[in-house]
């Protein structure tokens, strides 16, 4: 008796964690292959409680880690253009406002820990929202962390590490992301003015 207590106590740790609705939403959205079907992907996650706007694409399958309420915890608005692999941290809010363009490998992550003892580093998990403004660019494989903020019209370059916030209208890159420079109404990065 006792092996076998021991093992079911073993098995429910080991599943603990597993989300049957979350499973479910990603095997749907994850039937169409990338690049295919952008608004029935969308529509797929509306259909499990997720605010997207109905004129959001999504290119791929969103990757869906840790165990925050994604339904509750995720919104995002209208126009918007996601690419593929982009992963989401839904332990605190991620709100993406409207037209926000996003290349593929972006993460969001809001959820870290309190530094600890020398003895395991990783100490208590802690988290913070995610908030990013209307019309901001965000290049392939940039990272946002716990706790910032875009700005409308921003721009992240690609592969940036975004660790606090970020102004409206600016360009930022790097590692860590610091601002480069203003970017003044319908101008683009380039300098030119648009038409």
């Amino acid at each position: 008796m006792g092996k076998l207590a021991r093992l079911r106590r073993v098995l429910r740790e080991e599943v603990y964690w597993i989300r049957p609705r979350i499973w479910a939403m990603n095997v749907m959205a994850g039937l169409l292959p990338v690049g295919v079907g952008p608004r029935l992907r969308s529509r797929a996650y509306r259909a499990f409680g997720v605010a997207i706007a109905p004129s959001t694409l999504i290119m791929g399958p969103l990757r869906f880690v840790w165990y925050g309420d994604i339904a509750g915890n995720l919104t995002i608005g209208h126009r918007c253009f996601i690419s593929r692999d982009v992963v989401v941290d839904a332990t605190a809010k991620v709100s993406i406002g409207n037209g926000v363009v996003m290349g593929p490998e972006v993460c969001f992550l809001t959820a870290t820990h309190e530094i600890d003892a020398p003895g395991q580093r990783a100490g208590a998990l802690r988290s913070a929202p995610i908030t990013i403004g209307d019309g901001v660019w965000i290049g392939a494989r940039v990272t946002i962390l716990p706790g910032v903020t875009v700005g409308p019209g921003a721009i992240l370059g690609a592969a940036a590490l975004v660790t606090q916030d970020v102004p409206a209208n600016v360009v930022a890159v790097g590692v860590p992301a610091h601002v480069v420079r203003a970017l003044v109404d319908g101008e683009s990065p380039s300098g030119h003015r648009a038409p």
